[in-house]
């Protein structure tokens, strides 16, 4: 039993991936021809520094500050996602952020849920 213990504490950095804040991501309702900018917080909770990078959003609404950085064990990293509304007809939309982390040489991707909501109205 003593040595499950210790196999698993060896490898309980491997089971943490990194973490966002908010997930989901929900810009709400906004009026078409609409520019808005909303923090999200990458968090890096393993004892080793990881890598992460941000791929899988293929929406031309949808834009990151940065796509790609490190963080230091229990770093925090806050980054800008975007959207802009343009050509985008009223109604609901809806994409994924996947955010993969290389920890310890192990790749663990972390989904994000992306929500919009174009109103008809004209602001």
């Amino acid at each position: 039993m003593e040595g499950n213990i210790d196999k698993l504490n060896k490898n309980i950095d491997k089971l943490l991936p990194l973490t966002v804040n908010p997930t989901p991501i929900n810009f709400g309702s906004l009026a078409p021809n609409k520019n808005i900018a909303m923090p999200i917080l990458l968090c890096n909770p393993n004892v080793k520094p990881i890598i992460w990078t941000a791929d899988g959003y293929e929406t031309s609404w949808l834009m990151l500050e940065e796509v790609t950085g490190t963080l230091q064990p229990g770093g925090r990293r806050e980054i800008k996602v975007s959207v802009k509304t343009s050509s985008m007809h009223p109604g609901s939309y809806i994409t994924t952020l996947t955010l993969t982390a290389d920890v310890n040489d192990e790749f663990v991707s972390v989904q994000v849920p992306v929500l919009l909501t174009i109103s008809t109205a004209y602001e």
